[in-house]
């Protein structure tokens, strides 16, 4: 069954985030990237919510290379662990099993905190 997790104002955070931290590259293929081409991709898929809005769980990448991610879901990996390291893969997986902490304001702090060193 495919269907699409709703996006809420955390996740416009997330992308706001993710691209001035990147600087609007796409960290697969370098191209510059913005507006609708440019997407904030989860390593642990978005449905995690222990890791949704964590930073480190999240890539910049334009729309191809994040189309490839979710259609070479094993090469995707592959080159996750290339960027990350295997230990940092293994710790996003842990994380992504533990229990929501479902205060959304505390994500929203660590967000905005997060844009604001960046800014």
């Amino acid at each position: 069954m495919n269907f699409k997790i709703k996006r809420n104002h955390l996740d416009g955070l997330v992308t706001k985030a993710v691209r001035l931290r990147e600087k609007n590259i796409c960290q697969r293929c370098g191209k510059y990237v913005t507006g609708q081409n440019s997407h904030a991709a989860h390593i642990m898929k978005r449905r995690n919510k222990t890791t949704r809005y964590y930073m480190p769980n999240i890539f910049h990448l334009c729309f191809n290379c994040h189309r490839w991610g979710h259609s070479e879901e094993t090469a995707f990996k592959a080159w996750v662990k290339s960027v990350i390291g295997d230990e940092a893969y293994r710790n996003l997986e842990l994380m992504a099993r533990e229990t929501w902490d479902k205060d959304e304001f505390k994500w929203k702090i660590y967000l905005e905190a997060f844009i604001r060193a960046l800014s």
